[in-house]
């Protein structure tokens, strides 16, 4: 049975690479020509995705943080995995964006051009930095890990040479206090990108002083979620230690995703009930608009109130809390799409979607066929970069622990 999953597995993953594949070579030979989106709607599908993978990043790296800065003994073994999930879904992010920029040679243009007044300037310096603690942080956290390793076939062992060179003792107290710099750097990196948003006095949905609190505790629901689901998958020992993680993922879970709930009430309740602001339309469109399905179906449904019902009635069951998890993480896109596109849709003139007839011209979008392609290869690319770090690293317990 487990040979026949993994060869399903194998074979999904197949399929979403070559189609992806075939979405990226559209992307760089057509450029944005085949997307849903135009000269009224400039973002769609892969800024969502963008905001959704550094989301899922900015949650991994914070609950790392929470291991290494409180030195939990308890969830110690969790470290190098949460570590890696995070870089991995930072670099998702970054292919993300890369893709939707019309320039891709450009990209280091904000840097080396900065505007200190800028909330996007702060942001690829906040970008540098936590790129930089990231890459720290993972190495040397496979300190202890490689420790006996030296000898493995290449190129495990080629790497446990080059990284046991690092005194234990230095990699430990520098994970430490990297991991204090950390948590600050997250909560501004991510609470940055909620800043870019609210920013922008244009978008009444956006401009909201509320939205850097929304989008840090999002990441920190979204990241602990994918954490609890993939622990489940790959952790090969089933103890009584991996019960009680789970468990405290359970509690954890529930906990932040009855926090995000609230926060997502306060957001949508203060403009509803006054009921008549040009902002109190876009919540309305945004719950019973073109998008009603992705907001109460996907998000409240799959999103919200199944893993509720999960997390509640059987939270201490493992492969229930995985399941949450799984549902949590996979449906929060739809949360970052709700985010991205209903505001969008809006006019901000009287008249101006009648004032141009044109394809490009629309107040309409849904993702393309190329769109999601390349969606596919970002998460093609991302599920083989993680894989292989779990084959070739030693961030999982060994095996023979549990018998195998």
């Amino acid at each position: 049975m487990r040979v026949l999953v993994r060869g399903g597995a194998v074979l999904l993953w197949l399929l979403l690479a070559i189609v992806g594949s075939y979405g990226v070579y559209l992307r760089f030979t057509t450029g944005h020509i085949l997307t849903g989106y135009g000269n009224y709607i400039p973002w769609g599908l892969w800024v969502a995705c963008y905001i959704y993978f550094i989301g899922l990043s900015a949650g991994a790296f914070c609950l790392s943080s929470v291991i290494y800065v409180g030195r939990v003994k308890s969830l110690a073994p969790l470290g190098p995995l949460a570590l890696m999930t995070a870089a991995v879904t930072l670099v998702m992010a970054m292919l993300s964006i890369v893709m939707d920029l019309g320039h891709i040679e450009r990209v280091f243009d904000v840097g080396l051009h900065a505007n200190f007044g800028s909330m996007m300037a702060w942001m690829i310096f906040l970008y540098g930095a936590y790129l930089s603690v990231i890459l720290a942080e993972n190495l040397l956290a496979l300190v202890p890990q490689l420790e006996g390793h030296q000898q493995d076939p290449w190129p495990t062992g080629f790497i446990a040479r080059l990284v046991t060179r690092i005194p234990k003792n230095f990699a430990e107290h520098w994970l430490h206090r990297l991991g204090i710099i950390g948590v600050p750097l997250a909560v501004l990196f991510h609470g940055g990108v909620g800043a870019l948003f609210a920013t922008v006095g244009a978008r009444p949905y956006w401009h909201q002083s509320l939205f850097p609190i929304v989008f840090l505790v999002g990441a920190l629901v979204s990241g602990c979620a994918l954490l609890a689901a993939l622990y489940y998958l790959v952790w090969p020992i089933r103890d009584r230690q991996f019960q009680e993680t789970m468990n405290w993922f359970g509690v954890m879970i529930l906990g932040l995703l009855l926090f995000d709930v609230v926060l997502e009430w306060a957001e949508f309740s203060v403009p509803l009930w006054q009921g008549n602001s040009h902002e109190a339309q876009i919540f309305v469109d945004l719950m019973y608009g073109d998008y009603w399905w992705n907001f109460w179906i996907i998000h409240v449904g799959f999103g919200v109130l199944v893993p509720l019902v999960l997390l509640v009635g059987w939270r201490r069951r493992p492969g229930v809390v995985a399941l949450a998890g799984g549902l949590i993480a996979s449906t929060f896109l739809s949360v970052r799409l709700n985010l991205v596109i209903p505001p969008l849709t809006q006019p901000l003139v009287e008249g101006l979607a009648d004032a141009f007839i044109s394809p490009r011209a629309s107040f309409q979008y849904f993702p393309s066929a190329i769109e999601w392609y390349v969606f596919f290869f970002i998460l093609a690319v991302g599920v083989a970069m993680l894989a292989l770090a779990i084959r070739i690293l030693p961030l999982l317990p060994d095996r023979k622990q549990a018998g195998a």
